[in-house]
């Protein structure tokens, strides 16, 4: 009598290879995974795969499949594919380099703004409709360049009454004032002024600012109710921005408590409820300690930029950001405006650069892009949406 043996295959003991595609700067790996394995197993080794190929970098994506929409109607979800990863071996750094302005629509749609250069060599796009962005980075790292190349992609939306800027400017005025022209309302103070009187008076301002705002979005709640689940930006009724160059001075910096209280109660409905109502919030912040970022989970789109400590990446990006690539603390100081990018819809941060916005193309901005007297439609709106209105 003999006893059968199974031979155990050698591919089962390897990671399949599935296909490979290039880029200019990214070699693209498919591999179908072994049972058991995850991608953070991959993740944890991205260092020996980038070692072993002599690669600049390596990363892991996670793939998925993207679903069917019918009608507007998601009739398929979106869902993982199972034990499938890309291997994203960087072989040469496009982001090195300063990266061009990007070309601004006519007619922008804030569901894809061009805003950055990716490490693969495409554009990355932010939706901001309903989202809010939160952007962290060091003294340095670029975070003017995130603010303007948004400001600059809008620029033709704000002339035609589509979007509206809202902006506090804690620093002075020092970032932004220069396009006080395109801001529909401008409030700015001096964090480093030794008078307790005035710095209250700032503060104050700044609660009496996000509270206006606050009371916009209710009446907006009041006309959508039972109409329309969001808010659709026409002249007269735009979308709004509401910029905060550094959000530090609006939740850990304010010294009077019943101010600081204000303070935070509309900052928080703002991010809990405006969304649907046509109000986003960009905030930038140079501290990522958790006390002073402690609503981050309300901002679904997170740009962490050069940050001081490993420990910070994780706090902006999410819990296991930096183990899936995002090294936010080796960020070189000569590279500013690279970053990563992490949106609530995708696991793992993407790489890209911001394009620097110097101060003749945002005088440019001002005198090409300022809101007009009397706004005008000039995307009128369907037949239907009328009806309905």
């Amino acid at each position: 009598m003999s006893v059968g043996c199974r031979r155990r295959s050698a591919r089962s003991t390897a990671p399949r290879l599935l296909r490979t595609r290039s880029t200019s700067t990214v070699d693209r790996v498919r591999v179908k995974t072994l049972r058991g394995q995850t991608l953070a197993d991959f993740a944890e080794n991205t260092d020996r795969f980038a070692e072993s190929t002599g690669a600049v970098d390596c990363r892991v994506r996670r793939l998925s499949w993207p679903g069917l929409t019918v009608a507007g109607r998601q009739v398929i979800r979106r869902r993982l594919r199972a034990r499938v990863l890309d291997l994203w071996v960087l072989i040469r750094d496009s982001l090195a380099e300063l990266v061009p302005l990007f070309d601004v629509p006519e007619r922008p749609n804030l569901k894809r703004l061009p805003l950055a250069l990716r490490e693969d060599g495409l554009t990355w796009s932010l939706r901001l409709l309903g989202t809010h962005v939160l952007i962290a980075g060091k003294t340095g790292a670029g975070k003017g360049s995130v603010l303007w190349s948004l400001i600059r992609a809008l620029g033709p939306a704000v002339r035609d009454g589509l979007v509206e800027f809202w902006v506090i400017d804690p620093k002075g005025g020092m970032e932004l004032a220069a396009g006080q022209p395109l801001f529909a309302c401008y409030c700015y103070g001096d964090r480093t002024t030794d008078d307790d009187g005035q710095r209250l008076a700032f503060q104050t301002e700044y609660a009496e600012f996000l509270e206006s705002l606050v009371d916009r979005m209710r009446a907006r709640q009041q006309d959508l109710r039972g109409i329309f689940r969001t808010h659709r930006a026409r002249p007269g009724d735009p979308h709004v921005v509401v910029f905060i160059d550094e959000l530090a001075a609006l939740t850990s910096y304010v010294s009077d408590r019943k101010v600081k209280a204000r303070i935070e109660d509309a900052l928080n409905l703002l991010l809990s409820q405006g969304r649907a109502c046509g109000i986003s919030v960009v905030a930038a912040l140079q501290d990522a300690r958790k006390e002073v970022a402690n609503n981050r989970g309300l901002f679904p789109t997170r740009i962490g930029l050069a940050l001081g400590e490993e420990a910070e990446t994780d706090l902006i990006l999410g819990t296991t950001a930096r183990k899936n690539g995002a090294r936010c603390d080796q960020i070189n100081e000569d590279t500013p405006g690279v970053g990563f990018v992490a949106v609530d819809e995708s696991r793992e941060p993407v790489r890209v650069r911001f394009a620097y916005v110097d101060d003749d193309e945002i005088a440019r901005l001002t005198h090409t892009y300022r809101p007009q007297t009397v706004p005008v439609d000039p995307y009128p709106a369907d037949p239907i949406e009328e009806t309905h209105q």
